[in-house]
């Protein structure tokens, strides 16, 4: 089902560490606790266009998603199964719904790449 992921890049806890600025210390520790679980496709809602509790009731029973939510980011889900694919709804189309390399930087833009 999911693919052992290799190791995140040496330098990766360090620039974690640098966010502690930004973020509390609990939820840097649900951050790395999850960067070493194997991957699992996620979303995070533009809470500009829907409401996150209304998505949560709605999405996953039209979709034939198995959700969890992701331990540092309210807005976001791990999906743990799907009868569609992510990018074939049409939340994927309008808005409400991101792929989470699209702009989870910290703060600021913070984060050196």
């Amino acid at each position: 089902m999911t693919e052992p992921r290799p190791p995140p890049p040496p330098d990766t806890l360090d620039r974690l560490n640098t966010t502690a600025a930004y973020s509390a210390r609990q939820r840097q520790r649900g951050l790395v606790a999850a960067l070493e679980r194997p991957r699992i496709p996620a979303i995070r809602l533009n809470t500009l266009k829907i409401d996150v509790d209304e998505a949560r009731r709605t999405w996953p029973e039209w979709y034939g998603w198995e959700v969890q939510p992701v331990p540092f980011c309210a807005a976001g889900w791990q999906i743990l199964q799907q009868n569609q694919p992510i990018g074939q709804t049409l939340e994927y189309d309008m808005g409400p719904l991101l792929h989470p390399g699209c702009g989870l930087d910290a703060p600021g833009g913070d984060v050196q790449r």
